[in-house]
């Protein structure tokens, strides 16, 4: 009798998306304002940093000041921003055809 261990690649991505939209959530919440424009979330910390979320290649990188690079997520073909009064979307389309939304609730 042969035992076959499977993977849950799904599952273990949704964890990685989880922890990206945890790390998104505490920037947006020490945000004191927020811009979206071209696929960029721009966000302007109470630090007076500017800290932007981009899709550069396959990974959604961090950039302060746009310095630096700071990978939050790998394997993204697509991200999509929308800000709506007091809603930001967050739209992510993976390599392989998953797509995950959230939406955070800001209140100014």
């Amino acid at each position: 009798m042969t035992l076959k261990l499977m993977q849950n690649n799904h599952h273990e991505y949704t964890i990685d998306v989880e922890h990206f939209f945890i790390f998104l959530r505490d920037d947006i919440i020490d945000a004191t304002d927020i811009r979206v424009n071209n696929h960029t979330l721009t966000l302007h910390l109470s630090t007076n940093k500017v800290a932007s979320y981009s899709l550069y290649e396959q990974v959604i990188r961090r950039q302060i000041q746009s310095k630096g690079h700071e990978i939050y997520i790998r394997n993204i073909k697509d991200v999509r921003f929308t800000k709506n009064d007091h809603i930001i979307l967050v739209e992510l389309k993976t390599t392989n055809g998953e797509h995950y939304t959230k939406e955070f609730l800001r209140y100014e």
